[in-house]
């Protein structure tokens, strides 16, 4: 599930999933005006601890390192040094079921995180309507260099007397 804040209530809820993934493409050339690009090295966990059931002693844990490497062939630990973190599942009872849990885990916090600002247009031969599919919580996806990802879409600016929508999204 995902986490979805109510900014006007101030509350937040538990969704299966928040948003829909919407046939729009951010492609450079097309329909993005300009970009830039924030590395995020803050929540880097490459060390991850889980503990599941029990307590002291007795208590089931396990501690797995982040083995994933860079297109230079670093890994996490390598880039950033160790980054330690803990995971707890308390009604955990199999070691071989919180192994792999803290693996897909730790594997996912590894890397930096990164988020776009973004300004984007109609794409060419759309209208204003076009930027509609642009709300916080869609999915939409960028094509820009490089980079080829499905993006989530945090925050929607735009202006009544201009056809450009500032964006900010993130994975």
């Amino acid at each position: 599930g995902e986490l979805y804040f109510d900014t006007v209530n101030r509350v937040v809820y538990h969704k299966t999933t928040v948003g829909t993934d919407v046939p729009f493409q951010l492609r450079r050339g097309s329909n993005v005006v300009s970009l830039e690009r924030t590395q995020d090295r803050t929540q880097i966990i490459n060390r991850l601890t889980g503990l599941g059931y029990g307590e002291g002693e007795y208590q089931l844990a396990v501690t797995v390192d982040a083995t994933s490497t860079d297109e230079d062939g670093y890994t996490s630990q390598e880039r950033y040094g160790i980054q330690r973190g803990t995971y707890t599942d308390k009604a955990c009872k199999s070691l071989a079921t919180m192994t792999e849990t803290v693996k897909r885990l730790v594997e996912l916090s590894a890397w930096p995180k990164y988020s776009y600002r973004l300004e984007v247009c109609p794409r060419p031969g759309y209208d204003d309507d076009d930027l509609d599919y642009l709300a916080p919580g869609n999915t939409v996806r960028l094509v820009y260099d490089e980079i080829n990802q499905s993006l989530r879409i945090l925050k929607v600016r735009r202006s009544t007397n201009s056809n450009i929508a500032r964006l900010e999204v993130a994975t």
